[in-house]
């Protein structure tokens, strides 16, 4: 977490190739929304009744 600018920054490695690097830099709104998206994804398919209806 960069701390100066608020950005989560990753850096994701390939396996194959180990000195190739892919980044990449979200901010807090960013990293809360793919969360969310994410835990909706799970709860589908677990089938759960979602809380909110939309």
């Amino acid at each position: 977490m960069d701390k100066s600018n608020h950005m989560l920054e990753l850096k994701l490695r390939d396996h194959e190739q180990e000195d190739s690097f892919t980044t990449v830099q979200l901010s807090h709104a960013e990293l809360i929304l793919l969360l969310h998206t994410l835990l909706e994804i799970n709860r589908c398919f677990r089938g759960d009744i979602p809380y909110f209806h939309n």
